[in-house]
């Protein structure tokens, strides 16, 4: 008996001693693999960086360098895995998830780049099956997979995904209560895509369904961050259906840190009452207020601006030019690197018929500031005024300049917004020409090279008009629709209606 005694401590040591030894060689296997997936991870970027790349790669052979390297890591970590435990080693776990997630992340983006979508679902779903993804990892997998679907057409099976984020993350906040800000914004923007495309029906069940979720967050997270996001969001779902007071309701309850009203939305409140109801006087003196409000002169021109075009929309024309003559004058930064005092001048002059006056405050907008919307307009207008005369020379001459002042700009911003907007005054120009063919050309230009800005699709859906009611092409039409449908991601900025900056 008294051996018994003694063998039994002894036999429960060397268990627990050999537990303690697999459990740490477990844990050393575990730290052994995470190091290796590093490695493979480190020499991967080391190969995108050294072909000094983004994933839209030209050079075949350096990217399928690129993708062999990123493939070697995601299979190293789908074989390895299973191997380590997320409740014995939950750090080594989440480090090779995490690793796993980097090497996909790259991988769907360049196989997305190279249009081939439904690698990119595969790997997309793999990742989410055998991980336990979460926050900002899982919400860029998820929008990753959604827009592959989308782009390669699959639009009902996108949608599914987009309201799954929708619902998987709410509250929209990650793990350190900071707001996700593409699953807050997304409710609006579907509104937007449907919107966009025409789909009433659509349309309005999402319209629906962004208002309750919006009015949850209120309910749910008063007085916070998150209610801030919901009012803005709110607003600017009313503002798209042109209800003008149910905008102003809930921009109103943005406050600022120190309880007065948030000036950017009593900035957007001013806008509203002034382009959407048309009540200049008060929009006026809204802007007034706003103008003793501001702590720094770009605001506060910018306010001017503002309330010089609300005296242009309400006609008074000299009203007009005195406030832009006021901010040319006492704000010279802001009327130097903004054209929109300088077109109002111009403008407001040939609304009073001092045509010639006009037109030289158009030149010399042209020639200050060439690369600007204002700018492509003034040839447009200055054309359309000796078209009306009855001077269809001069008319024809002025189109022909602004045809190749667009194309002159276009080619020195090759890329860039400004190219889009010099494309699209040439589209409109062989509009107004009746030039349909050529009008389509320069849509379909635009779209080629700006498939996901808003400029690109709006610019399909015009082009879908010009064969539906000029060239009686209703199939070609209807295909540039199914088209648009690939390209019109729910995936934009949130930025917020109305900065203060902007001047509509």
């Amino acid at each position: 008996m008294k051996n018994k005694v003694i063998r039994i401590p002894a036999l429960f040591c060397t268990l627990f001693l050999v537990s303690l030894l697999f459990s740490g060689c477990a844990r050393n296997n575990s730290i052994a693999i995470r190091y290796q997936a590093e490695k493979l991870l480190h020499n991967a970027e080391k190969v995108y960086e050294e072909a000094g790349i983004r994933p839209d790669l030209k050079n075949q052979q350096q990217m399928n360098k690129v993708k062999a390297a990123f493939n070697d890591v995601a299979n190293y970590a789908w074989i390895y895995l299973d191997s380590i435990s997320a409740q014995k080693n939950p750090e080594e776990r989440r480090d090779l998830e995490s690793i796993a997630f980097m090497a996909v992340n790259r991988l769907s983006g360049i196989y997305y780049t190279e249009r081939n979508f439904d690698s990119a679902i595969v790997i997309l779903h793999k990742l989410m099956a055998v991980t336990s993804l979460e926050g900002e990892p899982l919400l860029i997998s998820e929008i990753n997979l959604a827009r592959s679907l989308q782009s390669k057409g699959d639009w009902a099976e996108a949608m599914k995904v987009f309201r799954s984020i929708i619902d998987t993350f709410y509250p929209p906040v990650d793990s350190d209560n900071q707001i996700m800000v593409q699953a807050l914004n997304l409710p609006f923007e579907l509104v937007r895509v449907y919107t966009v495309l025409g789909d009433s029906a659509g349309l309005a069940a999402q319209m629906q369904s962004a208002k309750s979720y919006y009015q949850r967050l209120l309910v749910e997270w008063p007085n916070s961050a998150l209610a801030r996001g919901a009012l803005s969001n709110l607003s600017r779902l009313y503002m798209s259906e042109k209800n003008w007071d149910k905008a102003i309701e809930y921009l109103g309850q943005i406050k600022d840190s120190t309880g007065q009203s948030d000036i950017d939305a009593a900035t957007t409140i001013a806008d509203i009452t002034s382009y959407g109801k048309k009540d200049f006087p008060v929009a006026i003196a809204l802007y007034n207020a706003l103008i003793s409000r501001s702590k720094d002169s770009i605001t506060t021109a910018a306010i001017y601006a503002r309330e010089g075009k609300s005296y242009f929309d309400a006609q008074k024309y000299g009203k007009c030019r005195e406030v832009m003559g006021y901010i040319r004058d006492n704000y010279p930064r802001y009327f130097q690197n903004n054209p929109i005092p300088q077109n109002f001048i111009a403008l407001s002059l040939a609304q009073e018929g001092q045509w010639n006056l006009a037109e030289n405050e158009f030149h010399w907008l042209i020639d200050n500031y060439p690369a600007t919307e204002q700018a492509f307009d003034a040839f447009l207008i200055i054309a359309d005024h000796y078209s009306q005369s009855g001077d269809a020379k001069t008319a024809q001459s002025w189109y022909q300049q602004a045809n190749d002042f667009f194309d002159q700009v276009g080619r020195k911003y090759a890329g860039s917004d400004i190219e889009a907007s010099a494309i699209s005054y040439k589209a409109e120009i062989a509009r107004r020409q009746g030039n349909w063919d050529a009008a389509v050309k320069s849509l379909l230009e635009i779209n080629d090279k700006f498939p996901q800005q808003e400029i690109g699709q709006q610019a399909i859906l015009n082009a879908a008009a010009i064969y539906r009611e000029k060239l009686n092409d209703p199939q070609k039409a209807e295909a540039l629709i199914e088209r648009l449908k690939t390209e019109l991601l729910p995936l934009g900025s949130g930025k917020k209606s109305g900065s203060i900056t902007d001047v509509k």
